[in-house]
């Protein structure tokens, strides 16, 4: 992290994300859920702003489709079942995996919601492979957007056996994974509790929706900038407090107060170097604002127009 200005946050104004009120918590938050089979990611959205009692809710992704991009820049480990196809007994080279890692080109299915335009995504490694007999178990880390099926679609052409996946199931997406994830149950038992177990229930349950951008670079700004930033201004560099090393220009980064508060997802005018060397100019683009504007005061000013008298 480096540091521009040292700059301390005024407590009247927004809230650190572990401190909000539960029923903030709960209708700013996400929850991990491990969602059972069966049911489409719709049906369980549906389920869930039912029990909670929520106006608004989504998902961020079914298993072979990309999530939002603000969160696809972790690794994302898959666990797919796959079966061997026409062949009972094939010969199949003991690393076969290794001829998989790296960039892969793939177009999206035909029943795929998105437009099929051939795209590149990079396997980071397949591993702790498990055959018994036609049925073969393997765990991915790729790039988020990676179509898991056609992955083994395409190790079965190449490997000359055919497959086709008949299970998969996501153990990590970013900075989620299976370990911390809660199920319709808790969400249930959530809803059905009240009082000191509610707001034992909502922390365990519920996660601060910030807790979804780890990966992603951070800028911190002084208080005096949020409201602008909620109102959909740039950030310039006098607003800038500190912000991660590494931030390239074009980058999608976050934009934080100093109290750990995501006010709005942008994408980067300079690098980290020139954020740190510059002391006027535009440094990110707002992409799209989260914070509700006026959570913080007004404190920039506006330039008065000169009155012209025009004599008679």
């Amino acid at each position: 992290m480096l540091v521009k200005f040292e700059e301390e946050t005024d407590p009247s104004y927004g809230c650190p994300p572990l401190k909000r009120p539960i029923d903030q918590h709960v209708r700013f938050g996400l929850v991990n859920l491990d969602k059972p089979s069966g049911p489409s990611s719709h049906e369980v959205v549906a389920w869930v702003k039912r029990m909670l009692g929520l106006k608004h809710a989504g998902h961020g992704g079914t298993l072979e489709t990309r999530p939002r991009s603000e969160q696809s820049n972790g690794h994302w480990r898959t666990a797919p079942s796959a079966r061997r196809g026409y062949q009972d007994d094939p010969i199949i080279p003991a690393n076969w995996h290794e001829e998989f890692v790296g960039d892969l080109f793939q177009r999206p299915p035909v029943r795929a919601a998105v437009k099929r335009d051939l795209r590149r995504r990079r396997i980071y490694y397949i591993r702790d492979v498990e055959a018994d007999g036609r049925e073969v178990l393997f765990r991915v880390g790729c790039q988020a957007g990676t179509y898991i099926r056609k992955l083994v679609y395409d190790i079965g052409e190449v490997l000359q056996v055919g497959a086709h996946m008949r299970e998969l199931r996501r153990t990590r997406a970013g900075s989620f994974t299976e370990a911390d994830a809660s199920s319709l149950y808790d969400v249930l038992e959530l809803s059905q509790s009240t009082g000191d177990e509610k707001e034992v229930m909502a922390r365990r349950v519920v996660k601060p929706m910030e807790s979804a951008f780890d990966y992603v670079p951070r800028v911190y700004m002084r208080d005096s900038a949020v409201n602008s930033i909620c109102h959909g201004a740039d950030l310039a560099i006098p607003g800038i407090v500190r912000f991660n090393n590494g931030i390239l220009p074009r980058m999608p980064i976050a934009l934080f107060t100093l109290k750990e508060e995501l006010v709005a997802l942008s994408r980067a005018l300079m690098s980290s170097e020139q954020m740190l060397k510059e002391e006027h100019g535009m440094a990110a683009k707002t992409v799209r604002v989260i914070m509700a504007a006026d959570t913080y005061p007004r404190m920039w000013k506006t330039k008065s127009t000169p009155t012209v008298q025009v004599p008679s």
